[in-house]
């Protein structure tokens, strides 16, 4: 299986000045005291456009962007969740322009915590990412069903992946380094055979071990 796509966020525009009336952004909802000039910032709900093209919609706290709120950047990335600090913090969705759907927790910003990716393909991530990236125990399951448990490094398997195909014929327990099969693969077969053989580097080395049938080795 190829390396796993890695979710990449775009900065959001927090600069000091976007919020001043003098400026070319613009923002229309409610204000502290009502007053839409000079040093009021937007207080409650409301509409922030960027002059970047950048657009946020939903709460605000003393012109800050904060609880729940919608933020769409110019090239099709959307981001709906929890806000602070004008930051996504907490628990939220991404919607990228490549079709892929993240949702799950979030910090400053960066997919980070446990979550979900939905991939434009049909494939499912569902675990614990890091910096975009499927990073710990998790589990991957493509379009046709089959899935993949155990842990992932920075996109890639790593370490013991158990594979169950969609008609559950068969389990496969396998070995990973970097996305690589290594060492011993089990196949338990639903007849109740086990077969074992080895890789080195993703290359199956010789033929089968060892056949296991009926809790006897036959091979």
């Amino acid at each position: 299986m190829k390396k796993l796509v890695i979710l990449k966020i775009h900065d959001i525009n927090t600069n000091k000045e976007m919020m001043h009336w003098g400026s070319k952004n613009k923002y229309g909802g409610d204000f502290v005291d009502g007053k839409p000039h000079g040093c009021s910032q937007p207080n409650g709900r409301g509409v922030f456009y960027h002059v970047a093209g950048d657009k946020y919609e939903d709460e605000m706290e003393l012109g800050n962007f904060k609880g729940d709120g919608i933020y769409m950047w110019p090239n099709g990335l959307k981001y709906v969740g929890q806000f602070t600090n004008s930051q996504p913090n907490g628990r939220g969705s991404y919607y990228f322009d490549s079709g892929h759907i993240y949702t799950g927790m979030v910090k400053d910003g960066v997919i980070c915590g446990t979550g979900k990716i939905k991939y434009a393909d049909g494939n499912v991530y569902e675990g614990v990412l890091d910096n975009g990236f499927p990073n710990g125990e998790g589990v991957y399951t493509t379009a046709e069903g089959n899935t993949y448990s155990g842990m992932f490094l920075k996109g890639e398997m790593h370490g013991l992946i158990i594979q169950k195909d969609a008609n559950n014929i068969c389990t496969v327990e396998t070995n990973y380094k970097h996305g690589v099969k290594n060492g011993q693969s089990k196949l338990r077969y639903a007849d109740g055979r086990t077969v074992i053989i080895n890789y080195l580097n993703g290359e199956l080395t010789g033929g089968v071990v060892r056949c296991i049938c009926d809790g006897k080795t036959v091979q």
